[in-house]
């Protein structure tokens, strides 16, 4: 209609198509796929219209992603035209939650004998090592414990966006983490180790409540949650401090 006759433009009828589909388009709570057909018939509308006066149109949407991407949180700079995707918008605070739980972690575990657990670990014969890694491991779970005690699914300090599912690691795999800690090359962070390790243990609920359906719980490898780190703490922008949130 618009091809042959635009200034039917302004028809009530035709305006009423304009606003569902606009609606429909950015909704947050409406499936990706019905937002990507409003998206497709709202600009087949714009392209007759400018047909009808004619021209020959062709809309492009601009790019879907910029810059870089953490892995954990893919769609946090997804766009829809020249606006965030609302999945880009819970991806985003998703990544807060996520920079919370590790800024958390890492205060804790700074209150462990860091360099005397090392020079120790170090100077024993590999006879003695696991003797050290044991004695560690016992200074290690009540810090990491209490930890998981507040994050986790039904926890004290439970973050809405990014939350913790799983048991508590056994005390082998807890061994296994504090061993890897502390072998660490001089000049690396064991904390870090420990942190990337501990938290690959957990599956990440990512969306929280207001998730899509489609977004599963998911296990994270250490390097995955390293490689996001990474990426988040280059671009600040998607994160912010909530040291304030406990107290």
């Amino acid at each position: 209609m618009l091809i042959h006759r635009p200034q039917r433009l302004w028809h009530p009828y035709v305006q009423s198509q304009f606003h569902h589909l606009i609606f429909h388009g950015a909704y947050p709570h409406v499936p990706r796929k019905v937002r990507d057909r409003a998206n497709e018939a709202l600009v087949g509308l714009v392209q007759a219209w400018a047909v009808g006066l004619g021209y020959w149109a062709t809309i492009k949407r601009s790019p879907s992603s910029r810059g870089q991407t953490p892995s954990l949180f893919p769609r946090i700079r997804e766009q829809e035209g020249l606006h965030p995707a609302p999945e880009a918008a819970l991806h985003a605070m998703a990544a807060n939650d996520f920079c919370e739980l590790w800024r958390d972690l890492k205060d804790r575990l700074t209150t462990l004998p860091w360099k005397a657990t090392r020079n120790e670990y170090g100077d024993v014969t590999t006879e003695g090592k696991p003797a050290v890694v044991a004695e560690f491991v016992e200074q290690l779970k009540p810090i990491l414990h209490d930890w998981w005690a507040s994050h986790h699914e039904e926890g004290r300090y439970r973050l809405r966006y990014c939350t913790l599912t799983g048991d508590f690691p056994s005390d082998d795999t807890l061994g296994e983490i504090a061993r890897k800690s502390l072998a660490v090359p001089t000049g690396r962070n064991p904390a870090d180790t420990i942190g990337y390790q501990f938290l690959g243990c957990f599956q990440l609920n990512i969306g929280g409540r207001e998730k899509p359906e489609e977004w599963l719980p998911m296990y994270a490898s250490p390097s995955l949650i390293k490689s996001t780190l990474r990426t988040l703490r280059k671009n600040p922008l998607t994160t912010r401090s909530k040291r304030q949130r406990r107290k």
